[in-house]
């Protein structure tokens, strides 16, 4: 994923005798600084010597990397893997490490312990800035497989808001995890735990996630629907949904859609809706988001099953970049803005590569981003149609023949 347009500022932190450089953004946690949980974490690691003879480390919810590198710079011998659910993260903790010269064990795009539990030698040090907003059930049940992913006498470092800090120490307490020590700040307090009981590996790792179970309908076509902990749109669509939905179907009529592309599909309602009436072979779901893409997934091939038929192909693609060209005939992408990146070019070279001649583009948000977006139309596309609704709005696009975008 190209980093450089996200970068909105540098900072510098001093560990281990040295200062380290961290590029921010506006997309990921913290944009303006190194944030205060993950100061009071380290100042705790190191005053606790919990980093102590570590060597194998691994970081949730990395972000742009600061706790692993970090700690990598103050103890000799440490290397991490850092691991969160936003490919933007995972690229800018690489990046983030190739400015200071650290390697790391690697960097994924991945559910907090997925694949790693059980799965050999275990980590010496967890560290993780506990991600508040990802559900009390989904943190309660990181904490009680954490054991799972240490190695024997490894310790894992949390640093909660403190409004969870009674919360996580009643999970510490009954996933068994011993708790070594504790640090309160003015905001957030730093829990430091022991290897507790192993639990068996999650056989589904999205079973936790699961918010709602419910149905839902977008222009009065009904499916089957699960919302999960940690992403909108968990009970109903949004009215930028329902007005993509709208255009996405007007847009497709008479068309053969043999392949369908939605770029950020949140939980998945679109690509819910799509497989009740298009039956596209393949459906490609792009977006940063792990959880996002498997939610969707999920839900188109429930809502596919439902409607009596296999479901498509699905693929899943960060950023879209490895998408075959010309290989969709429908792209429907709902607008995410960044301050300080302009969404509308990436959006038109997007679905410049991505669609065939005569496929449609079709694209939901703000009426002002939309707006943007408008304005920028090259000459590979002709307006179809638009519609607004409170503030939002929808346009779609035709990818004009032989006409270079």
């Amino acid at each position: 994923m190209d980093t450089d347009s996200y970068v909105t500022r540098t900072v510098r932190l001093r560990a281990g005798g040295r200062d380290l450089v961290f590029d921010l953004s506006h997309a990921l946690f913290s944009s303006a600084d190194i944030d205060v949980g993950s100061r009071l974490l380290l100042k705790a690691v190191a005053e606790g010597g919990w980093a102590k003879g570590a060597r194998r480390g691994l970081d949730l919810g990395c972000g742009v990397g600061t706790l692993a590198l970090a700690l990598t710079a103050t103890e000799e011998g440490l290397s991490f893997l850092c691991r969160d659910r936003d490919a933007l993260a995972r690229d800018f903790a690489l990046r983030n490490a190739a400015r200071n010269g650290i390697e790391l064990l690697g960097a994924e795009r991945a559910l907090f312990l997925q694949g790693l539990e059980g799965a050999g030698q275990g980590f010496d040090l967890i560290v993780s800035n506990v991600p508040a907003k990802a559900g009390a059930p989904v943190l309660a049940d990181l904490v009680a497989r954490s054991s799972g992913a240490l190695a024997e006498g490894g310790k894992a470092v949390w640093v909660v808001v403190n409004p969870l800090a009674a919360d996580f120490r009643r999970w510490a307490a009954e996933a068994g995890a011993p708790l070594l020590g504790t640090v309160e700040g003015a905001g957030h307090t730093v829990y430091a735990t022991g290897k507790g009981p192993s639990l068996p590996p999650a056989a589904d790792p999205l079973a936790i996630y699961l918010r709602t179970s419910i149905r839902s309908a977008m222009e009065d076509r009904e499916y089957p629907f699960e919302g999960r902990w940690g992403l909108p749109e968990f009970d109903a669509p949004s009215w930028d949904t329902e007005l993509a939905a709208w255009a996405a179907e007007r847009a497709s009529a008479g068309r053969l859609v043999g392949a369908a592309c939605l770029v950020e599909p949140g939980a998945g309602h679109l690509a819910a809706f799509l497989p009740g009436f298009l039956r596209p072979g393949a459906l490609a779901l792009v977006t940063r988001d792990a959880l996002a893409a498997a939610s969707a997934a999920r839900n188109a091939a429930a809502a596919a099953r439902e409607a009596g038929w296999d479901g498509p192909t699905i693929m899943a693609s960060d950023d879209g970049s490895e998408l075959g060209a010309a290989s969709f005939d429908l792209l429907v992408e709902l607008a995410v803005p960044v301050p300080g990146r302009d969404w509308t070019v990436h959006a038109w070279e997007r679905a410049g590569r991505l669609l065939k001649e005569g496929g449609a583009f079709v694209a939901a948000g703000s009426a002002t981003e939309l707006s943007r977006l408008d304005r920028r139309k090259g000459p590979g596309f002709r307006r179809l149609f638009e519609r607004k609704r409170k503030g939002l709005a929808v346009h779609a696009f035709e990818r004009n023949a032989a006409t270079p975008v």
